[in-house]
């Protein structure tokens, strides 16, 4: 039997899932820390936000919550029907490690700007907000040779997309 956890957080971000994409009811809340992640700034939280974000696609769609704090991670994919709400106070910051990152397809855009990498990738999705007041931190992770690290946020052939009240800093590569 598959599970999935789910949990309202606060008034404001009820308010906030109740006239998100003009929803009559409240979208599902998927907290990150449920999941796994620990926003610690030490450990790698790729895989519990990997694992929040596919389960609150799979489920249709909600809020993917990161309370304050600080997750760092590899490549994540972005998914259909999802909010990155990242709590002010909340940090997604990109790994300097290449290696917790995934290669992109040679016919990938990033490819032209002469890196291999993404941290924030959304690649034939729709309807994905990323908001909140918290910042993403590209860290300035730069790739094994030094001159270029992966880009912070790409959306390819995407759709419905909205960036707001975020701050994308310390980017290696281009920031969006």
């Amino acid at each position: 039997m598959k599970r999935s956890w789910c949990v309202i957080i606060g008034s404001g971000l009820t308010l906030l899932l109740a006239s998100a994409a003009n929803a009559q009811t409240p979208r599902p809340v998927y907290d990150v820390r449920i999941f796994g992640a620990k926003g610690d700034g030490e450990s790698l939280d790729t895989q519990a936000l990997q694992k929040t974000m596919d389960e609150c696609s799979a489920a249709g769609g909600g809020v993917v919550y990161f309370s304050p704090g600080i997750y760092k991670a590899g490549t994540l994919h972005l998914r259909d029907n999802t909010t990155l709400y990242l709590d002010p106070g909340a940090e997604l910051r990109q790994s300097k490690e290449m290696k917790d990152y995934a290669v992109t397809a040679k016919d990938c855009f990033v490819h032209i700007t002469g890196s291999k990498y993404v941290f924030l990738h959304g690649h034939g999705v729709r309807n994905v907000t990323i908001t909140g007041g918290g910042r993403i931190n590209g860290n300035m992770a730069l790739d094994e040779d030094g001159s270029r690290g992966p880009l912070t946020i790409l959306f390819e052939h995407s759709k419905d997309i909205l960036l707001e009240n975020i701050t994308v800093e310390y980017a290696p590569g281009w920031s969006i």
